[in-house]
């Protein structure tokens, strides 16, 4: 896999060979990703919070589908969070067991987006048709992309460098049921909360400029 080299003085960007990522296995891994972790799960917090207190989250929570969508999303943030620490604790037989546990949340996860599409695809009463399958999809945009960075991630598990980049395009995607919670954010307009997923985008690239200087071509693609 290669990746994009910024030549920093310039600011003209070049394709660089897999050579140049490998230094980053060797190294120690920072608290970049932990903050990452914790990043999320304070974001996701204060948008619960407010849909709690300002929403109608908790008009809703009685209904079990709210319950196990919430559930199964906080899960998938601690254990990511667990994750990293495992690896910064160079404990990667034990990442890889709890790596099997994620993955079958993920699958869990997907299944329960599916039947909400399926749901709400009943739900509306609209013919069966291409415009029809396309409005049940886009309120799940967010699991289709969590969908694909999951599989990449999986496919690329033996890649370290590739595999915990995607795992952060995943988390991030999932954001998207949660951001558009966020206090006062409404205010800017009807895509802020986007800005926030992007802004966690931002700071993966800025950190791989940074400190190697690269871009990971996996948030070159996946940030599209």
């Amino acid at each position: 896999v290669s990746v994009i080299f910024l030549n920093v003085d310039s600011r003209v960007v070049t394709i660089a060979g897999e050579c140049h990522m490998k230094n980053e296995a060797t190294t120690r891994p920072t608290i970049f990703y932990r903050l990452m972790a914790v990043s999320f799960i304070a974001v996701s917090f204060v948008a619960f919070l407010t849909g709690f207190t300002k929403g109608d989250l908790a008009v809703r929570w009685h209904e079990p589908w709210v319950k196990i969508h919430a559930v199964t999303f906080i899960a998938w943030q601690f254990l990511f969070l667990w994750q990293t620490m495992l690896i910064a604790a160079d404990r990667r037989a034990l990442h890889r067991t709890f790596g099997i546990a994620l993955a079958t949340l993920a699958i869990v996860m997907i299944g329960i987006a599916i039947q909400a599409g399926l749901w709400g695809f009943a739900k509306n009463g609209h013919p069966f048709g291409a415009l029809s399958v396309l409005y049940a999809a886009i309120p799940h945009v967010d699991m289709i992309l969590f969908t694909a960075f999951v599989c990449l991630a999986l496919a690329f598990r033996k890649k370290s460098d590739t595999h915990k980049r995607l795992m952060v395009l995943a988390s991030i995607a999932l954001l998207d049921a949660v951001t558009g919670r966020l206090p006062a954010l409404w205010r800017i307009g009807p895509w802020a909360h986007f800005v926030v997923q992007d802004a966690f985008v931002v700071a993966g690239i800025t950190y791989d400029w940074m400190n190697f200087p690269l871009v990971h071509p996996a948030y070159v693609w996946g940030g599209l």
